[in-house]
């Protein structure tokens, strides 16, 4: 016999003398779930099942609706009390057939309260809806005629020698995609492209069809029913869906198994045959189409439809797998069970799982998917957000009152009104809201560290830019790059032949016109002057020129390492005057040129900066500590490099048009540390890295209330 902390209730007087039966239209069949019988219980009319554990099926057999609940668990109580439910469980399981009027009762105005239950059962249908407000689902039709006439395909369909043909191809497609894998990659950045939406989804809803055609043929192939057919609005995008829950009444655990995976196996047949066309075919409308249909049919059914964390068919075939009915309900009822028992002391309380690798299993479970369901309703809202503010906003609102406020105020109307907390309500109620007030004082007391950081790159204090002073090739680097030089040490020449083919002229010119000059002298003295006008002109041109050629020389222009990367392929190329050639760098004094984001520019001139902590690429590992910085009041758009962008693998976003790399999206602010020479790290200027800033400390609420106010102000500006 059960534990008598387990097999009496507080409020079994609520059902203790009624006089119920199951209605006489419903039908039963045996199931087993890990060497264990279970019992499903439908209705055929409603397509509604529910499964029961034996000893809570063996209770409602023997209910006749003239003997009262009681008068029958007291007769198996005499019979076999190791067999005999607990009375919280008979209280649930007559609970849940109430609420789905599976019940009939002789009392005279159980007809009205048969249509009560079934407006009250609608109610909680549309308060379902409205808690998976983006999964909206609305029936349409019923398309059994329709499945039944295409029952004979089912039949063919569903054997051994159509799965082999289904791996061979699905097998063949995925090495096609391998193969085609850059091809694949390259073209999936402008799958969201505007001009490619409206394909996009109309390529969708076809697959979506498919798939759930895949469902409700499986489900009549094995004599399942499929009464509903309708559009589910998916993130508002409609999309068909149908009913198959009719599958869970299958004896055969392949059978279930294979109603929950064949939209994934028709979509991921489509995806391969897609593949096949999308490869065969060039840029175009059929090749797009083809490629819509390859990842949608393929990446997208997996992360959602094999997902188990989510309600769809992953989450049901997981279930049928490790034979665990009604998954999510019994993780809920372990979470609940666990804080019962271990939080509130109650002893009554009735764990669903069997085993303690079961109720680990449950649990990890229940956590998982919750969190995992948080983060895609967070995602998808900020996603809507990001398109349709306003929209985004409602969402957000409405997501909080229906995952934040019902849920609590449900646990709070739990908490002091459920019956079976009674005895135990003053340590629940204790249990529950002291660490409830803790956890708050901590977040909104408790000052916590804070602390931001920002990439940024060493830069010596001293650099002078090398470039070309005239047009010309690179005839010779004097100098290798990496050495140290001097202020005017000769670093490469730069040839221009069309510049000493022009002083060779100018000075032929210049003797001809000196010759000239002594003829005038005798012969025509009125021609002197202006003779030694174009004289004088050719030479003040020969003196420029001069000039122009000495800068072929280029040098530095300070003391420092001569740094050129890539100077090796430059000689014999063509440059023009002002191309950059490289830097000189004065290594002996650096600093951190930290490139901060506007969100985080307040805590720049908002807050006192403690301290900030610099770690550099390849040596993460040691904290360069600096003392000082200066932050420069001047909003800036050009990075110090490229490094540091999108384009070259950095963190900060840059224009696609800027070829050079360092045109920021976005206007940023610099700050400069001041870095001391550090025997463990080569400062080397460009060198890439992070800073970190530790601000004083503050309460975590009030952190993030601030970084809730930089994401609107940063993604919505508001």
């Amino acid at each position: 016999m059960a534990e008598e902390s387990l097999l009496f209730s507080d409020s079994w007087h609520l059902v203790a003398h009624q006089r119920v039966k199951l209605r006489t239209n419903l039908f039963l069949r045996r199931q087993n779930f890990r060497g264990e019988p279970w019992f499903v219980v439908g209705d055929p009319y409603r397509n509604q099942y529910y499964r029961l554990r034996p000893a809570a099926y063996y209770f409602l057999a023997r209910l006749d609706g003239k003997r009262t609940v009681e008068e029958v668990w007291k007769e198996m109580l005499d019979r076999d009390p190791e067999a005999t439910p607990g009375q919280q469980e008979i209280i649930q399981a007559l609970s849940q057939l109430y609420q789905a009027n599976l019940l009939a009762s002789e009392h005279p105005s159980d007809s009205a309260q048969l249509f009560a239950r079934m407006r009250k059962r609608q109610f909680r249908k549309i308060g379902m809806q409205i808690m998976h407000f983006l999964f909206i689902r609305i029936p349409m039709w019923d398309p059994d005629p329709f499945l039944n006439r295409l029952r004979p395909l089912a039949k063919l369909l569903v054997r051994p020698s159509v799965g082999i043909l289904w791996l061979a191809v699905v097998m063949l497609g995925i090495k096609v995609v391998i193969d085609h894998f850059d091809d694949l990659w390259a073209q999936g950045q402008g799958l969201l492209a505007p001009g490619n939406l409206i394909p996009l989804y109309l390529c969708w809803a076809i697959v979506k069809f498919l798939h759930e055609c895949g469902h409700g043929l499986v489900c009549k192939r094995y004599g399942g029913e499929v009464h509903t057919m309708g559009i589910m609005l998916l993130v508002f995008m409609p999309i068909p869906y149908v009913d198959a829950s009719s599958a869970w009444a299958f004896r055969e655990r392949k059978r279930r198994v294979l109603v929950g995976s064949a939209g994934m196996l028709v979509e991921l047949f489509c995806a391969a045959i897609a593949a096949f066309i999308w490869t065969s075919t060039g840029s175009g409308t059929v090749n797009q189409l083809a490629y819509n249909v390859m990842f949608l049919a393929s990446v997208s059914t997996l992360l959602f439809n094999g997902n188990p964390l989510l309600r769809f068919d992953g989450y049901y075939i997981l279930s049928d797998l490790v034979d665990v009915p009604n998954l999510h309900q019994k993780s809920f009822q372990q979470q609940k069970h666990l804080l019962e028992r271990r939080v509130f002391g109650l002893k009554e309380s009735t764990p669903p799982a069997r085993t303690n690798g079961e109720a680990v299993g449950l649990s990890t479970f229940n956590i998982a998917s919750t969190i995992y369901r948080l983060f895609v309703l967070t995602v998808i809202i900020l996603f809507i957000a990001g398109q349709f503010f306003g929209i985004g906003l409602l969402l957000a609102v409405f997501a909080i009152v229906v995952w934040g406020i019902v849920p609590v105020g449900k646990f709070f109307k739990y908490l002091v009104s459920e019956p079976r907390l009674e005895r135990v309500r003053p340590r629940a109620l204790t249990a529950a809201l002291l660490p409830l007030t803790v956890v708050l004082i901590v977040l909104a007391v408790v000052p916590f560290p804070q602390r931001f950081r920002a990439p940024g790159v060493v830069s010596a204090n001293q650099t002078a830019e090398v470039i070309a002073g005239t047009d010309g090739t690179i005839a010779e680097i004097v100098t290798p790059p990496g050495e140290w030089v001097a202020a005017g040490q000769p670093l490469a020449l730069v040839r221009n032949a069309e510049l000493d083919l022009e002083l060779a002229r100018l000075r032929a010119e210049e003797s001809e016109i000196d010759a000239r000059l002594l003829w005038v002298r005798d012969a025509s003295p009125a021609y002197i002057e202006p003779v030694r006008m174009r004289l004088k002109a050719v030479r003040d041109r020969i003196d420029l020129l001069e000039r122009t050629r000495e800068l072929t020389t280029v040098t530095a222009a300070m003391d420092g390492v001569w740094s050129a990367p890539g100077l090796d392929g430059l000689p014999g190329m063509w440059v023009s005057r002002g191309t950059a050639l490289g830097e000189v760098v004065d290594t002996r004094s650096h600093y951190f040129s930290a490139i901060v984001s506007q969100s985080e520019a307040a805590e720049l001139f908002g807050a006192d900066l403690r301290r900030a902590d610099i770690r550099l690429r390849g040596r993460a590992a040691v904290a360069l500590s600096s003392e000082r910085w200066h932050v420069v009041p001047v909003e800036r758009e050009r990075l110090p490099t490229a490094s540091l962008g999108w384009m070259s693998g950095g963190e900060i976003e840059v224009a696609h048009d800027d070829e050079a790399g360092t045109q920021t999206v976005e206007p940023f602010f610099e700050v400069r540390l001041e870095i001391a020479p550090d025997d463990r790290v080569a400062l080397r200027h460009l060198r890439s890295g992070v800073v970190r800033f530790t601000l004083d400390p503050q309460p975590l609420l009030a952190q993030w209330w601030r970084k809730l106010r930089q994401l609107l102000q940063d993604r919505y500006q508001i």
